[in-house]
């Protein structure tokens, strides 16, 4: 099974530079931009991301494709427990 990470962020470079270490775990970690201006692209990008970018107003995070899907605040952490259950899926 292939485990992939989705953020949608804006202006959250500093965030990433802690939350995308705690996902190495995963097959790919996909960063949508909504157009910053801080870098946060480019960071996502070095830190090993595919990336793309998108105005804000075509996001929604609130719509859920399938069950298993849940956003999460580019300011979140993984916590130890979910972080080491995860990839044994």
């Amino acid at each position: 099974m292939t485990i992939s990470i989705t953020i949608i962020g804006h202006n959250e470079v500093d965030h990433l530079n802690e939350l995308l270490p705690q996902l190495q775990w995963s097959d790919e970690v996909i960063y949508v931009d909504c157009e910053s201006s801080d870098g946060s692209l480019g960071k996502a990008e070095e830190l090993g991301c595919k990336t793309f970018s998108r105005p804000n107003e075509e996001i929604s995070t609130s719509t859920r494709v399938l069950p298993w899907i849940r956003p999460a605040a580019t300011g979140s952490s993984i916590s130890t427990p979910m972080s080491g259950s995860l990839p044994s899926w």
